[in-house]
């Protein structure tokens, strides 16, 4: 992982400014998060079925999320092809009856469709009732198969977004698919992989392009809180993904979250320090020191 978000923080404790004023000049009083934890709790708990995904639903509701990602692609592993199509079309129809119409709610396939181009488009006609905003990684990075799943999306009339990009590693990897046409509309380089800086310079191709960037991030309470950082300073960083991770060794300072937004503090650097107490107990004997 990149070392820059550690940089910025230091960078911004030693002159007093949080990263977000060293990152750009927009300063959004909030910014917009979607919970990106909803995953197969049907498969895990198969005695209570799609209720048991739906049960999350409503306690990411409950929690303040307004935006929902939920995991699809049972198919890939879990289920049978037809029968994994199946559940994960029923999911959502169950999740956007249990959210209501007012809800984001998005649909993170991880490549389930890769080498089936006709199931991922059979996934998306069947599950047209639910308003998905977004298709994310509906099999690997395509310019071909993405342009036509645009194509095919623009003639039926769907709103659905395309997101993609969390195995980049570079912002030019990204270019085929803004250019000559977009036929990504939401990019998703990692936060913790691609770095601080280079989701910056994705934004701000997102921006040229009419896309938006959202960072991926998964496992890492540091990636929301630089995330934020970014998404607060940077027009073309539309919001984040949370994945509600928490390290008991972090405190963070000043954060809040309410009805789907976080607000930023302005204390110096990510706003957080670590419990040294706690550090020394659970994890220095484990912490590799790099010359």
């Amino acid at each position: 992982p990149h070392l820059d978000g550690a940089l910025l923080d230091l960078i911004g404790k030693l002159n007093g400014k949080p990263c977000w004023k060293l990152l750009g000049e927009e300063d959004r009083a909030q910014v917009l998060a979607y919970d990106g934890t909803i995953y197969f709790a049907d498969i895990w708990f198969p005695q209570r079925g799609i209720r048991a995904v739906i049960e999350e639903v409503e306690e990411s509701l409950k929690k303040g999320y307004t935006g929902l990602k939920l995991k699809v692609g049972r198919g890939l592993e879990w289920m049978g092809r037809d029968a994994g199509l199946r559940r994960d079309v029923e999911v959502l129809r169950q999740a956007r009856k249990s959210a209501g119409p007012q809800a984001t709610i998005m649909a993170d396939d991880n490549n389930a469709f890769v080498d089936d181009f006709a199931r991922a488009w059979q996934f998306l006609e069947q599950s047209r009732d639910v308003n998905l905003h977004w298709i994310e990684e509906a099999f690997p990075e395509s310019v071909a198969d993405y342009g036509r799943l645009k194509d095919l999306i623009a003639k039926a009339g769907m709103k659905t977004l395309i997101a993609d990009g969390e195995n980049f590693r570079e912002p030019e990897e990204f270019d085929p698919y803004l250019k000559p046409r977009r036929l990504m509309d939401i990019l998703q380089l990692d936060i913790r992989n691609g770095g601080v800086l280079k989701c910056r310079q994705v934004g701000q191709m997102a921006k040229a392009a009419g896309a938006e960037a959202k960072p991926h991030n998964w496992a890492s309470q540091i990636g929301v809180l630089m995330a934020l950082h970014l998404a607060k300073s940077c027009p073309g960083v539309s919001g984040v993904e949370d994945d509600r991770s928490t390290c008991d060794a972090l405190v963070t300072e000043g954060y809040t979250f309410h009805n789907g937004f976080y607000t930023v503090p302005d204390t110096p650097g990510l706003s957080f320090s670590v419990d040294e107490k706690v550090y020394r107990q659970k994890y220095q004997a484990k912490e590799i020191i790099l010359d």
